[in-house]
């Protein structure tokens, strides 16, 4: 695995061999910043026009857990799934990003949403996801305007 900064020694031959023997054998080596596959034969896999679930931030799906949990302790485990009002969903997801009358949210300077002490980016993440899941399983009540009958 790359990490920063990290350097990798890659062994033309393959071999096996110690710091040591690297340095009194005059290996034929090289230093680089990826890594090599130490085995020749390595299995095929194509993901090609997959999605690669493993891009997502992994921060990003922890914190979302936390509010996913305080959720299901507060309302109960999987009580999304009943469905919510679309607008609920998204006026809950703005109130975390933008703020609301004494819980400023995060574009007002505040991180942490003061009730349950867990970031507002994730609780708003939180309801999106919700909103996706019930739109998928056909849960949510759609209240959207219909903007072509607005005047």
């Amino acid at each position: 695995m790359e990490r920063h900064g990290q350097k990798y020694i890659n062994l033309t031959i393959g071999d096996f061999m110690t710091t040591e023997d690297l340095i009194e054998n005059d290996a034929d080596w090289s230093l680089t910043d990826k890594p090599s596959s130490v085995f020749k034969d390595t299995a095929s896999k194509s993901d090609q026009g997959k999605t690669m679930l493993a891009y997502i931030p992994g921060e990003a799906l922890v914190q979302m857990g936390r509010v996913m949990t305080h959720g299901a302790d507060k309302y109960g485990a999987f009580n999304y799934t009943k469905g919510h009002k679309s607008t609920q969903l998204i006026s809950a997801a703005l109130r975390h990003i933008i703020g609301d009358v004494g819980n400023p949210g995060y574009l007002m300077g505040n991180d942490t949403d003061k009730d349950s002490g867990l970031l507002h980016l994730a609780h708003a993440m939180a309801n999106l996801a919700m909103l996706i899941q019930q739109t998928k399983d056909g849960t949510i009540d759609d209240d959207r305007p219909n903007l072509h009958e607005v005047k």
